[in-house]
């Protein structure tokens, strides 16, 4: 009797096994998101006083009878027209072209200097917020040695300003 009692516990020991392995279950749930991205973009106006072009006003003989060391001078104003970033300026040059840079008696010729105020390196770094503003005066000057070969003559000044997005 024992052993049948026994024996009943094993048959009924494996059946619950079996049974009850057949039973297990794991749930499992995954879930996921998605967005879209885009990027921005950065831009800025550099304007002089005038409608799109820098107006020189100055010196006794600006802007149409330049004499040996007259100058003209203009107010630049820089904006970030950008809607979403603060900007950081990196850069700013300046170039002259035409005749009257390049005539007068130095090799290379180069009659013109164009400088601003405050001095580039003043300006660089400067961070302009969204619709934010700098201005800065650009002043090009006749070498006060030039001779008569940049009588009757012309150039055209141009300012250019770098800057890049910062968070």
């Amino acid at each position: 009797m024992k052993r049948s009692i026994l024996l009943s516990l094993l048959i009924i020991g494996a059946a619950a096994t079996l049974l009850g392995s057949g039973t297990f279950a794991v749930f499992t749930t995954f879930s996921s998101d998605s967005g879209v991205l885009k990027s921005g973009s950065i831009s800025m106006s550099v304007l002089g006083s005038g409608p799109n072009t820098l107006i020189f006003t100055g010196g006794a003989h600006c802007p149409d009878g330049l004499f040996p060391g007259d100058f003209c001078s203009d107010i630049v104003t820089v904006t970030n027209t950008s809607s979403v970033s603060n900007i950081k300026i990196t850069g700013v040059t300046t170039a002259e072209t035409g005749g009257l840079e390049t005539c007068g008696i130095e090799i290379p010729p180069d009659s013109l200097t164009t400088t601003t105020a405050p001095l580039i390196p003043s300006i660089i770094g400067t961070i302009l917020a969204p619709n934010g503003t700098t201005t800065f005066t650009i002043k090009t000057t006749l070498d006060s040695t030039a001779d008569s070969s940049c009588q009757n003559q012309s150039a055209s000044v141009g300012v250019t300003v770098a800057a890049e997005s910062i968070p």
